[in-house]
């Protein structure tokens, strides 16, 4: 018996190519809360105003960015800004691009006049390969929305069990018995 599994309550938001109505509204949207993980795959179209809502879901923001953002603040080569999101004190890191982008023209024009230009070409390439990635931030459900998501998959579950006991119970008479 090969047992559905139940979607992982950690939903990551994304943009549909087409509007579908909203779980919770029935507004058209085409944004839409997706699990992250592939095993089940579960997934709803849910207003962007639903998930600034403390009773349907709250964020969850990662610590591994903030460390990488502080290595790179010590070495000098970023310059990260924290900005406050949202009266909830949820803080992501977010990179000055202009003064990043800037600093390296004035690095390339500087080492072409030197006639070093392979050197600050792979030093800028390992710079960038080294920069953290921006992660959209993850939602988990409050429980009775959950379980209202892990609700089909769960009627699912027993609904295979059942079909499985169908069979092994023994089959009904097809014809009655010779009365007396």
């Amino acid at each position: 018996m090969s047992a559905s599994k139940l979607p992982v309550n950690c939903y990551i938001q994304r943009t549909a190519a087409k509007e579908g109505l909203c779980f919770i509204c029935n507004k058209f949207t085409s944004s839409l809360l997706m699990t992250e993980h592939d095993t089940p795959r579960d997934w709803f179209y849910v207003c962007i105003s639903h998930l600034d809502s403390q009773n349907f879901c709250s964020k969850q923001i990662e610590a591994s960015n903030d460390s990488a953002n502080s290595k790179h603040s010590q070495t000098g080569s970023l310059a990260a800004v924290a900005v406050a999101d949202d009266d909830a004190g949820d803080k992501t890191s977010v990179t000055a691009s202009a003064d990043v982008s800037s600093d390296d023209n004035n690095s390339k024009k500087g080492s072409k006049a030197d006639g070093a230009a392979p050197e600050s070409e792979s030093a800028d390439k390992s710079a960038l390969a080294a920069t953290p990635t921006v992660q959209k931030p993850r939602y988990i459900l409050n429980s009775n929305y959950f379980y209202l998501r892990q609700r089909p998959f769960i009627q699912r579950r027993e609904q295979q069990r059942t079909e499985q006991l169908v069979k092994q119970l023994p089959s009904v008479p097809r014809h009655l018995p010779n009365s007396r």
